[in-house]
């Protein structure tokens, strides 16, 4: 939408000519081939023209210690003056792996089921899960999941183990630098994120069909051979600082940080990130952090889903899943400790110039998690949403957009989470406040109008027999009941029953008061 709307206005303005994205490739495909390497260059050479230079320099309006003109002009001259070699790009190479680990086995198997999933336990003890589709044609998806994360590490341990992804990222993987695994995988569909969470940690990915063996080498390599690059996590590290300290000055940041830390109750671990932090953090205990909680695959599940061959797949995992170091650990989901307020907690954030003001409306209470408590908040949430934006913006005139969440946490605390979100002139917080406050009394007294469940059913219905043929949503399913051992047949009947929704199971989860309140 953005392209096609500059691409008009450089015709309105500017005269641009609009001849259609097919009749720009092809133009493209025709003389792109006959630009040579002279001609760029002489474009270079035109665009470093000293007569016509500006030096810009940015900063915050607080920051102290800007260069002073003589002091730019002698850098720029020093610079100018340097002799610099043409860059030479470090060789590549072809493979991840120069040698396969050794295989492992597959103990034992679950042929597929009518869901058309097959189940394997391979002989270190990893689950996977495969569910083949032809749902988005030569991609497969990926999931691995284990429970731990950092709840499981002491405070000491946190200062730099928070930042173990970063770490890792930085530096690469194996014998690849970040740059190198960069350029490898260019020419390649391949794509994978480790993550570290709270209570858990894993790796999310996908991939074509064609490079699925890859996918599979990426995961063992980045659970086994984290890479030590001291350079690149300082360079990392640098540029993390400056965004730091820079962060005080956005409102939307600043705002996250209270929403953070009141609905923390200021856990420790819950506090902002601060450029101080950034810089005690160290790198080898952060990559130690690393392999405690990412080397160890003895309770991780990976869960597959896409276009995928059983035959094909299975010396894969065998080769690179089972092979995987694993002891027979199998941790919990600890809870650190977090205690929301019990009592409502009113924050109000000064920051920027713009006459704008975000509010947030944040409920909480304690809750028994079930599926059906989960679907009821967030049907909830919809008919919310509908009748607030039918008063704050069509009644009142005083908003733009609202939003509204809730869910429903399963574990390791069971609480229920409500959230209402609009943006407004400061002027007329109060008001709209108040009408949001209004409307829930008035939906908790009255209940939900049929007109409104009826076309929260339909969306969520139609929402349903999509997902039905969406790989994300099967991977997300699949890998959720393995985590919790729940049957993904009882998943898929809670998702298909949106007949069940009435006013009074949506107005029981409404129950709870306002505990928190932020607008900025």
């Amino acid at each position: 939408g953005y392209g096609y709307a500059d691409e008009l206005t450089r015709h309105f303005f500017e005269g641009e000519l609009v001849i259609g994205r097919v009749a720009e490739d092809e133009l493209a495909r025709r003389y792109t081939p006959g630009v040579t390497l002279d001609e760029v260059n002489r474009v270079a050479d035109a665009w470093t023209d000293t007569a016509t230079r500006a030096i810009t320099i940015t900063a915050p309006a607080k920051a102290k210690g800007l260069p002073t003109k003589a002091a730019v002009e002698a850098l720029v001259t020093a610079v100018d003056a340097r002799t610099l070699a043409p860059w030479v790009e470090a060789k590549v190479p072809t493979t991840l792996l120069a040698t396969a680990p050794t295989a492992g086995t597959i103990a034992s198997e679950t042929p597929a089921d009518d869901l058309g999933v097959t189940r394997w336990t391979l002989g270190n003890g990893v689950r996977v899960i495969v569910k083949p589709t032809t749902f988005d044609n030569q991609r497969v998806y990926l999931s691995a999941d284990s429970p731990g994360g950092t709840a499981l590490i002491s405070d000491k341990e946190f200062a730099s183990g928070r930042f173990a992804i970063e770490a890792v990222l930085s530096g690469g993987v194996g014998e690849f630098t970040a740059d190198q695994l960069d350029r490898f995988l260019a020419t390649r569909s391949v794509q994978l994120w480790p993550w570290l969470g709270e209570t858990a940690e894993g790796m999310r990915g996908n991939a074509s069909t064609a490079d699925l063996p890859v996918l599979l080498q990426l995961a063992h390599l980045r659970m086994t051979a984290p890479r030590r690059d001291p350079e690149a996590f300082a360079a990392w590290q640098r540029g993390r600082i400056e965004l730091l300290e820079r962060r005080d000055v956005s409102p939307e940041i600043a705002m996250n940080d209270q929403v953070q830390l009141a609905l923390s109750g200021g856990h420790k671990r819950r506090k902002p990130v601060t450029a101080a932090d950034l810089r005690a953090t160290k790198l080898d205990p952060a990559l130690a952090v690393y392999r405690q909680r990412l080397g160890d695959a003895g309770d991780w599940t990976f869960t597959i889903v896409g276009n995928v061959d059983l035959a094909t797949l299975r010396p894969l995992v065998e080769t690179y899943l089972a092979s995987l170091p694993a002891t027979k650990r199998v941790d919990p989901r600890k809870d650190i400790g977090v205690k929301p307020p019990k009592k409502v907690v009113t924050k109000i954030v000064k920051r920027g110039t713009e006459p704008k003001a975000a509010v947030q409306l944040i409920f909480h209470d304690d809750d028994t998690w079930s599926t059906d408590a989960e679907h009821d908040v967030e049907i909830l949430g919809s008919a919310l949403e509908m009748r607030l934006r039918e008063i704050l913006r069509e009644d009142m005139g005083g908003v733009y957009g609202v939003g509204v969440y809730g869910w429903v946490t399963r574990s390791p605390v069971q609480r229920r989470f409500f959230t209402i979100r609009f943006g407004c002139a400061p002027e007329n917080v109060d008001a709209l406040r108040a009408a949001a406050m209004a409307e829930i009394a008035r939906m908790q007294k009255d209940g939900i109008d049929a007109s409104y469940l009826e076309k929260i059913k339909a969306t969520r219905r139609r929402s349903h027999e999509l997902a039905l043929t969406d790989n994300q949503y099967w991977l997300s399913l699949l890998s959720d009941a393995a985590q919790y051992g729940d049957d993904p047949h009882q998943a898929l009947a809670d998702a298909e029953a949106p007949d069940r929704v009435t006013s009074d199971q949506q107005i029981g989860r409404a129950s709870c008061r306002e505990r928190v309140s932020l607008n900025v």
